[in-house]
C-alpha cells in the first residue's frame, strides 16, 4: 500500500466523514489537520494540485491556478472539507532583470 493511500486510512478512522479531493489529487496529500478544534481533515499541497491540474487538464499555470481556486477551495462549504496548505518558503524576491521581463511581457 503507498504512502498517500495510508495518509487518507488514518484521517478516515479519525474523521468517516472526512472529504478527498479527486483520485487524481492523492498525490498532493500532505498530512491531516484539525482546524480550530474540530475533527481530522485532508491536508493538499496547494501547489502540486495546481501542477497535477496543469498536467492532466493541459492548463497554463494562471488558468489551473483560477481553476483550482473555483473547484477545490470555495466550492465545498462542509466543516469535513480538505484544507489546502501553500508552502511559501521557496518563493524568491524576483531581480531587476525578471522585473523587466514581466514589464515588458505587459506592454
Amino acid at each position: 500500500m503507498n504512502n498517500k493511500k495510508i495518509i487518507k486510512e488514518i484521517i478516515l478512522e479519525r474523521n468517516p466523514e472526512a472529504i478527498f479531493l479527486e483520485e487524481d489529487f492523492d498525490k498532493a496529500i500532505i498530512g491531516s489537520a484539525m482546524p480550530c478544534g474540530r475533527k481530522h481533515v485532508a491536508v493538499y499541497d496547494s501547489y502540486k494540485c495546481i501542477k497535477i491540474l496543469m498536467k492532466t487538464s493541459k492548463m497554463g499555470e494562471l488558468e489551473a491556478f483560477e481553476q483550482f481556486q473555483l473547484t477545490s477551495e470555495i466550492s465545498i462549504l462542509n466543516e469535513n472539507k480538505p484544507i489546502f496548505f501553500s508552502n511559501f518558503s521557496k518563493v524568491k524576491e524576483p531581480d531587476n532583470k525578471e522585473i523587466e521581463k514581466i514589464i515588458n511581457k505587459l506592454n
